[in-house]
């Protein structure tokens, strides 16, 4: 006979299956000084002459942009007013003293999010389109080499 709690603890098994199953596998990829979990089916093009890399989700509903370049002894602050002004972006707002972040609107009117951080050597430019968990965890993977 089957019971609630079996039903329960099976609906629990499947659903965090299905979790595991649903998440893309990653692989760790290292570019022009950084390094980045890039899950299976995302399209990468690496620009090495702009310093930038572009990440394309399987179904194309996010991209997320990548530039890492050396600082010219440009602030945080001035970084963050040049990017706003370049992406016609607004809301500009200090998170800490070396980075900033904005909203901005894609070429197709689809918002979008950057974030700026400068250090005394490099800028890290990133730019999101899209809301995508895998994304975020692409983000949260990123590190400077």
């Amino acid at each position: 006979m089957i019971t609630m709690p079996r039903i329960f603890t099976f609906t629990i098994l499947a659903a965090l299956l299905l979790t595991f199953v649903g998440q893309a596998q990653a692989k760790v990829r290292s570019f022009n000084g950084f390094s980045i979990d890039v899950p299976d089916g995302w399209s990468v093009k690496d620009d090495k002459e702009n310093y930038t890399v572009i990440f394309m989700s399987p179904d194309e509903s996010s991209i997320l942009t990548i530039a890492f370049f050396e600082n010219e002894g440009m602030s945080a602050e001035e970084h963050g007013k040049y990017f706003v002004e370049e992406w016609k972006g607004k809301d500009l707002r200090k998170l800490n003293d070396t980075t900033y972040q904005f909203l901005f609107k894609g070429d197709n009117g689809e918002a979008g999010r950057a974030l700026v951080s400068v250090d005394k050597k490099d800028v890290l430019f990133i730019t999101a389109i899209g809301e995508n968990a895998v994304m975020d965890g692409m983000i949260h993977s990123l590190k400077s080499r």
